[in-house]
């Protein structure tokens, strides 16, 4: 396969975060936000403890930059929070679709902190990306209301934490994630106590397959990234939309109209003309 190995690992760790959103969708009904949050990263770092051996504990969290890894670490609770506080009143598939104007604030964050240059292309996606999005939310409209600024927030989490990723390659991605788990843990562990509601049987199963799903899809993006350059996989990033478009309609019935998929359809395609812009010069 090549270039390409990675992009079935990829393709289940998005479909697995697809299925752990509408997981947060269904239990927040009933569950606070932290309790569910807590329970995706505890259940998340279990299976790491059983995987790593008790002596290695230790030794696994040993890192020459503590203070990157505990920040990077931070920014999966925001992303996760964002999304779920935005499942809980937006359908699945326009609050996945406003996740993805993430590149674009990547675009907007290089630019201004690593001086990267701005091609009339980059200028052009961004725009494309920026209509695509009030498309989808619509302001002034009362389909969504005040819940996507929800997504809007985890995209901004979601860029910084793909920014500080690029800043610690090369460290042990095991270190990496562990720290991801933990971090999880401590901060929702502070949180939960307040917010705590007995779960019933059923959502205990539904909280602890949070969190292995949680787990099997961090392993397996790690996985991907290590089959396959980041350039390769980018594009197929996209596909988790329609995934979560199509697991909408079938688990809440939340079908699109046509002009959401329009604006979908322009997030997406502005993603995708950021990502050929990039690789423009390399070919040259």
């Amino acid at each position: 396969m090549g270039r390409m190995a990675g992009a079935p690992y990829l393709a289940l760790t998005l479909a697995l975060f697809t299925g752990m959103d509408a997981i947060a969708k269904v239990l927040t009904v009933d569950y606070s936000v932290a309790q569910v949050m807590w329970a995706r990263f505890f259940f998340f770092l279990l299976p790491i403890m059983v995987w790593i051996k008790p002596t290695r504990w230790l030794t696994v969290l040993r890192t020459d930059r503590p203070v990157l890894q505990i920040g990077r670490a931070l920014m999966p609770i925001g992303i996760g929070t964002g999304m779920v506080l935005g499942v809980r009143q937006m359908p699945l598939g326009e609050t996945t679709a406003i996740l993805y104007i993430a590149p674009l604030i990547i675009v907007v964050l290089s630019a201004t902190i690593l001086r990267e240059k701005i091609n009339g292309a980059i200028l052009g996606a961004l725009a494309l990306g920026f209509v695509g999005m009030l498309v989808v939310i619509r302001p002034g409209s009362a389909i969504f209301g005040p819940a996507v600024v929800f997504p809007m927030a985890a995209a901004g989490f979601l860029a910084v934490y793909h920014v500080s990723t690029r800043v610690l390659r090369g460290a042990d991605p095991v270190t990496t994630l562990t720290y991801t788990a933990l971090v999880g843990v401590v901060v929702t562990s502070v949180l939960v106590p307040f917010q705590w509601t007995a779960p019933t049987a059923q959502a205990w199963v539904l909280l602890i397959g949070s969190g292995v799903v949680h787990a099997i899809g961090q392993a397996a993006l790690i996985r991907a990234f290590t089959l396959s350059p980041a350039s390769t996989l980018a594009p197929f990033n996209y596909v988790q939309i329609p995934m979560a478009v199509g697991l909408g309609v079938i688990a809440f019935g939340d079908l699109p109209d046509a002009i959401g998929i329009g604006g979908m359809t322009m997030i997406a395609g502005a993603g995708l003309l950021v990502w050929l812009a990039g690789r423009r010069p390399a070919a040259a």
